[in-house]
């Protein structure tokens, strides 16, 4: 008689970010200019990701990823009643959401984030959305509990 051997596979926090990454995220996009936002929205898209909402100002930010909960934020440094940096901290107050910023300028008020300069190729675009996720998974790490306040894995239904 054959016998069945069942492993346990466990996964560790940069696996899940780096399957994250290859597979569709719910992204909010926020940026002063609608047109640009458009345009990330369509290349991100193209990528395989579903953008679930287009934001120009920091009250639309907030709005927008309390009702969507999107899986990632990439939010312009300036939009257009107020910063970016304002705008995640206005979202932070109520939900942790991974995030990095796009900027034309010179930024200085992000903390760790990271900064994807404006132009920018579909590359570089994809690397920030790993970077990004991987910056997360590290903390998870971290965490002497190991919990997160936001599990990457844990995924609303459409």
């Amino acid at each position: 008689m054959n016998e069945i051997r069942q492993e346990t596979v466990r996964t560790t926090p940069s696996m899940r970010a780096r399957s994250l990454s290859r597979h569709q995220l719910r992204i909010l996009v926020a940026d002063d200019d609608e047109v640009i936002a458009y345009l990330v929205a369509e290349l991100l898209a193209s990528m395989g990701h579903h953008v679930c909402a287009v934001e120009t100002t920091v009250p639309g930010v907030v709005q927008g990823a309390l009702r969507e909960r999107p899986d990632l934020m990439i939010v312009d440094a300036r939009l257009a009643d107020g910063n970016g940096p304002s705008a995640v901290a206005g979202v932070q107050r109520h939900l942790q959401i991974p995030h990095f910023y796009i900027s034309g300028g010179i930024v200085s008020e992000v903390g760790s984030a990271i900064v994807l300069q404006k132009p920018f190729r579909e590359a570089d675009l994809g690397s920030a959305i790993a970077r990004t996720l991987e910056m997360v998974s590290d903390v998870e790490k971290r965490r002497p509990d190991g919990k997160c306040a936001r599990s990457l894995v844990t995924r609303r239904s459409p």
